[in-house]
C-alpha cells in the first residue's frame, strides 16, 4: 500500500529528526553548560567562578559579604571586571596588593594552562601599582571542604593554609584563617617556604 509506505517513511524521518535534535541538544549542553573548571579569587572578598567548555562564565558566587559588594550590579563577571571592582572598592591597592588565584579542574594540564593565562590577565590589570598573584592548582577533598566550612573561608584559602602548615607545622590553622591573603603572602615570603603546586609572581606590599 503506497500510503502505508509513505506513513512509514514519515515516521522514520520524524524519528531521525528527533534523534538529531536530541544529539544536538546534548552537544549544546555539554559545551555550553557543562562545568569545565572552577576559579576562586581571594583578597578579602572571595569569589567563585564556574566556567564551561566554551570558556564562558556560567555562574559567579560571592563566598562572603565583601564579595557581594564586588559582584553587586555587575553584568560582566569576567576576571578583568572583578579585579577592576576590587581596585575600585579599595580591596586591592599599593598597600595590599596580593590576590590568591585558585583553579580546580579534573584535567591537571587544563588547570596549569588556565592558571598561567589568568595570572597574566590579573598582573596586567594590576600593572598601575604592581600586584602579587599567588596561583595554585587544587583538587577539592573532604579535608579542604571541612576546613573551609569550619573557618568560613574559601577552599582556595583553605588549600593555601594547609600548604603553609605543611611547611610550618608549629602554626595554627585558626590563626592563619584570620589573616589576609597579603599577610599570608608576606609570611610565606619571609619564611622562604616552597609551596607545592603554587607559583607567586610579584612581591607582597
Amino acid at each position: 500500500d503506497p500510503r502505508s509506505r509513505n506513513n512509514n517513511w514519515i515516521k522514520a524521518l520524524s524519528l531521525g529528526t528527533a534523534a538529531c535534535m536530541m544529539i544536538g541538544g546534548l552537544f549544546w549542553w555539554n559545551r555550553y553548560r557543562a562545568l569545565n573548571y572552577t576559579v576562586e579569587m581571594d583578597v578579602n572578598p572571595s569569589i567563585e567562578l564556574r566556567v564551561n567548555k566554551a570558556e564562558k562564565v556560567i555562574s559567579a558566587e560571592a563566598l562572603n559579604k565583601d564579595a557581594q559588594i564586588i559582584l553587586e550590579d555587575m553584568k560582566l563577571k569576567g576576571v578583568d571586571a572583578i579585579i577592576g571592582s576590587m581596585v575600585k572598592n579599595g580591596y586591592l591597592s599599593e598597600l595590599s596588593n596580593s590576590i590568591l588565584l585558585t583553579v580546580e579542574s579534573d584535567d591537571h594540564q587544563k588547570s596549569v594552562e588556565v592558571t598561567d593565562r589568568l595570572t597574566n590577565e590579573i598582573n596586567a590589570a594590576l600593572d598601575s601599582f604592581g600586584g602579587s598573584v599567588i596561583a595554585q592548582q587544587v583538587v577539592s577533598d573532604n579535608d579542604l571542604q571541612n576546613m573551609a566550612g569550619d573557618y568560613g573561608i574559601s577552599e582556595g584559602k583553605a588549600a593555601l593554609i594547609r600548604n603553609i602548615l605543611n611547611e610550618l607545622p608549629m602554626l595554627k590553622a585558626e590563626d592563619l584563617a584570620e589573616m589576609s591573603i597579603n599577610d599570608l603572602n608576606l609570611l610565606a615570603s619571609s619564611k622562604q617556604i616552597a609551596l607545592s603546586n603554587t607559583t607567586t609572581t610579584g612581591s607582597a606590599s
